[in-house]
């Protein structure tokens, strides 16, 4: 018993050292008014078995009671105390220690290490700092840190042994400031307890990573801060409570969390916020006001689907990079950009749809996605960015919406397999498809104009499609393409010139509602064989001039007129002139050296014109009983040995028949002007009647 007064001085403290070492002390009485146990006062005295500790005690020193064989300690009343280092460490017999709850008690470092035998522990509501180790090797349970702490030290209440205890639950409050290393080291399985009250989950919870498992978040957290629950690589599950407004950067990085609801209260996903993390299923609420998905907030997770809210308008840098099982992806119909990465590497997407809101798609925004096979572009996209795709075979659509293709599109060009340019499209840009894998493309009644090289070396191209109101094809719209079949769809009335696609076109499909062929549309092609429908009226000047042509059929008889040059040069064989054809114009045949045979089915042509037969291989004409007149040079150089020239011709121009192979030919009375040098070199000429005046 010590006692109150001693030499007639009141006792208030207990010297360093006073009773070091005297294990014969089974009990002490401590006295009302102490205030002070000095360090190591009782150290070592391993008789001691308990402790009650007056009120007036506001200081416990160093090692005080260290190694003694306490089994009980309690403290009474206490307004304010601090217990030192080590004052109670080792005490392998400690199983009740009792706190006065109105006590401001401060904890030092090491202060209860090694109370091997504590398993349960309730602070005062008022205490102040738990110091490092202060219950490092007590096997608690469960760990309520008041409200009033503000500082937790590094392994104040971790096992000796990694992962040596039995601590179940660890509940703290946002009130605490600072946290240190480790300040827990169990097994993984404790459940970590965010209190009520508290409005945010604070960064040094990272420190207790190795050892949480569950997770419980109170219904008035707002802020989840940066990296509060980084690498919890033992956390499967959380529920974020719908009060939640900011989840802040790599907060869940590394996590084992697989099913994640966003609540509608969430404004932030910060950077990097799930990146790492085993991720698959994540749903953020429609009615978010979420406005960014931040660079990296899910990279490199396992999620296999996502649907962006409509109030997200930017998804960060590497947002979604290696998400290797993502298959699905709706973005937000607000969405304008998608920034550098932010999908790159996503080998499992096989499509994507871009709303008409996006604008811009940063570099490499889906590279080395090598599935994606099906894309559709929105109207706001006016450009494309090199390496933005990155697949071998792409099907890529347009939002039905889309008036202008965007520029670009070179870049993704030597992937597409196929393409559905919108009606409503008004321009196909030059290079738009250049050295694509396309096979087939349909353009619009709405293009008017197609650009320089747009679908240039695309060697896999077999059919194009195109309607009467596509005005210009540019230089090299199809160069180095070959054997194009090409469609002029129904309700077109004319063909344009359509001498750009040169000797790759191959075949031609006219529709019934054409009435014109325009000057030079199928000029030098490598067309072999062609149908005139019966609606056509018109074949213009050089139309097919130069071209691959060896068979054309006419199904009606409204043609009225064979341009010049229609068919200079080309191969036909055979032509069947249609009744209402009255003029053969200029050069229309000429170097048709293969054609030999023509045939006139009705009485209409009243014209041939000049060099309109020049070097064919006709053998024999009937000029119907209409023709007025027989242009200069109109046979020249033909291999034409018989023509029968009808009493109604008028006139027959200079050299008409000369170096033919004419061997008999009479000229009517009615010619009144017979030209110069008609039968000039007609070397096999046998007779000749000329009933016409001569000058």
């Amino acid at each position: 018993v010590i006692p109150e007064n001693y030499d007639g001085t009141k006792v208030l403290s207990i010297r360093s050292g006073g009773f070091i070492n005297c294990t014969s002390i089974e009990s002490v009485v401590f006295p009302e008014g102490l205030e002070i146990i000095g360090n190591g006062a009782f150290e070592g005295c391993t008789s001691l078995k308990e402790a009650t500790i007056p009120g007036s005690v506001r200081r416990v020193g160093e090692y005080a009671f260290q190694g003694t064989g306490l089994e009980s300690v309690v403290f009474l009343d206490n307004e304010s105390i601090e217990i030192e280092k080590y004052a109670f460490s080792s005490l392998d017999n400690l199983r009740t220690l009792t706190f006065d709850l109105n006590s401001e008690l401060t904890v030092r470092d090491y202060a209860f290490y090694k109370a091997t035998s504590l398993t349960e522990l309730v602070l005062p509501e008022k205490t102040q700092e738990i110091g490092d180790g202060a219950f490092r090797g007590a096997p608690l349970k469960a760990i309520v840190i008041p409200d009033s702490v503000k500082k937790i030290g590094s392994f104040a209440f971790a096992a000796l042994i990694d992962g040596d205890t039995s601590l179940e639950s660890i509940a703290i409050s946002d009130k605490l400031e600072e946290m240190g290393a480790n300040p827990i080291i169990s097994r993984t399985g404790v459940e970590l307890i965010i209190k009520e009250g508290s409005e945010s989950a604070r960064s040094y919870l990272s420190e207790l990573k190795s050892s949480v498992s569950k997770v419980t978040l109170p219904s008035t957290l707002k802020t989840i801060e940066n990296e509060a629950f980084k690498n919890y690589e033992s956390l499967e599950m959380i529920n974020i409570p719908d009060s939640v407004e900011t989840i802040g950067d790599s907060a869940f990085y590394g996590t084992s969390i697989s099913e994640l609801a966003i609540p509608e209260s969430t404004t932030l996903i910060g950077i990097g916020a799930f990146e790492n993390s085993l991720l698959e299923n994540v749903t953020i609420s429609e009615g978010s006001m979420i406005q960014e998905i931040s660079d990296r907030a899910f990279r490199k997770t396992k999620i296999r689907s996502i649907v962006i809210p409509d109030s997200v308008t930017t998804i960060g840098l590497r947002a979604f990079e290696e998400c290797t099982e993502l298959e699905s992806v709706t973005l937000s119909d607000n969405l304008q950009s998608i920034m550098d990465s932010a999908f790159a590497g996503n080998q499992n997407l096989k499509s994507i749809k871009f709303p008409d809101s996006v604008t811009h798609l940063g570099n490499g925004a889906f590279s080395r996605c090598t599935q994606l096979r099906q894309i559709e572009l929105g109207r706001g996209m006016s450009n494309l960015s090199a390496g933005v795709f990155e697949s071998d075979s792409i099907s890529l659509t347009f939002s039905p919406q889309t008036e202008n293709l965007p520029s670009g599109l070179l870049y993704l060009s030597s992937s597409i397999v196929s393409v559905e340019i919108p009606e409503g499209t008004q321009y196909i840009p030059g290079n738009a498809f250049y050295n694509s894998k396309l096979s087939e493309i349909y353009i619009p009644d709405s293009v008017s104009e197609i650009g320089e090289s747009a679908f240039g070396f695309c060697s896999s191209l077999r059919s194009v499609s195109i309607s009467g109101n596509l005005e210009t094809i540019c230089e090299g719209a199809f160069s180095g393409t070959y054997d194009i079949a090409l469609e002029i769809r129904d309700g077109s009335k004319a063909i344009s010139d359509l001498s750009v696609f040169g000797e790759a076109l191959a075949s031609v499909s006219l529709p019934d509602s054409i009435t014109a062929i325009e000057d030079g549309a199928f000029k030098n092609s490598g067309i072999k064989e062609i149908t005139i429908p019966e609606s056509c009226e018109i074949i213009g000047d050089s139309t097919f001039e130069g071209s691959a042509l060896k068979a054309v059929t006419f199904e009606g008889n409204k043609l009225n007129t064979i341009g010049k040059r229609a068919f200079y040069s080309t191969g036909i064989e055979s032509i069947t002139i249609t009744d209402n054809v009255t003029v053969i114009s200029e050069s229309a045949f000429e170097n048709c050296d293969r054609l030999s045979q023509i045939q006139f089915t009705g009485s209409g042509l009243t014209e041939i014109g000049s060099r309109a037969f020049m070097n064919t291989a006709l053998e024999s004409i009937y000029l119907p009983s209409t023709t007025k007149i027989i242009g200069s040079y109109a046979f020249y150089e033909s291999s034409l040995a018989r023509v029968t020239i009808p009493d109604s011709v008028l006139e027959i121009g200079d050299f008409a028949f000369s170096e033919s192979m004419l061997h008999h030919i009479i000229i009517p009375s009615s010619v009144t002007n017979l030209g110069k040098s008609v039968l000039y070199r007609c070397e096999s000429l046998l007779s000749a009647t000329i009933n016409a005046p001569i000058d």
